[in-house]
């Protein structure tokens, strides 16, 4: 990617405060931010700049590579995180891509319980964001009743907090590799002795 940065002659400008904390599967995150970068390497203009951003709002962090290369045409962007196997897509120099990138990494950051979104203009350039739940609004739910589960999560919307809800004990390690909640909620005594049982127990982080 680097050679073809340098190819481009393309400036990469970096607009993230150095406070800035993510908690997200490292190698990952990386991944996205990777086929995002290459994908706006691949359609920006020699001589061109690519931005990454990055925000924050009271339930969401938000990092966004934005390009000002070729766009994407309104009728391509409905299914653009799909896998074109069928076609692919040619850059500025007539680099060649499939698409897989992108559906790959609308994977990563839903498995983060977050979203992926595109704005474009032809010939004005592209931006991607990534939208990855903040640590200080997001609370776990673990409730065998559905009833309350409901009641609790419209009570924690209510509050303006971002709950998920789990339905099993044995995730729970792989999502606190991903995502630091502000708590976890549990249904009663019992199962507040099994989560505890189950956070002793070692944890091995599947292979990527």
């Amino acid at each position: 990617m680097i050679s073809d940065i340098d190819r481009k002659s393309l400036q990469i400008e970096y607009y993230i405060p150095e406070d800035t904390i993510l908690t997200a599967d490292e190698h990952l995150l990386e991944e996205v931010l990777r086929n995002l970068v290459m994908n706006a390497v691949k359609f920006s203009h020699p001589n061109g700049k690519i931005e990454i951003h990055f925000t924050e709002d009271e339930t969401f962090q938000y990092i966004k590579v934005k390009d000002y290369g070729i766009g994407i045409s309104i009728r391509f962007q409905s299914n653009l995180f799909e896998p074109r196997r069928n076609g692919f897509s040619l850059g500025t120099f007539g680099e060649k891509g499939f698409g897989l990138g992108l559906s790959l990494s609308r994977e990563i950051v839903q498995a983060h319980f977050g979203h992926i979104s595109v704005e474009s203009e032809e010939n004005m350039g592209s931006s991607f964001t990534v939208a990855l739940p903040s640590n200080k609004k997001t609370v776990f739910l673990i409730l065998k009743d559905k009833e309350k589960e409901s009641n609790f999560t419209n009570k924690m919307i209510e509050k303006k907090l971002l709950p998920i809800s789990c339905d099993s004990y044995e995730k729970i390690p792989e999502l606190l590799d991903r995502i630091s909640p502000k708590c976890i909620f549990v249904q009663d005594k019992q199962d507040n002795l099994e989560l505890k049982t189950t956070l002793q127990k070692p944890f091995e982080r599947p292979f990527v």
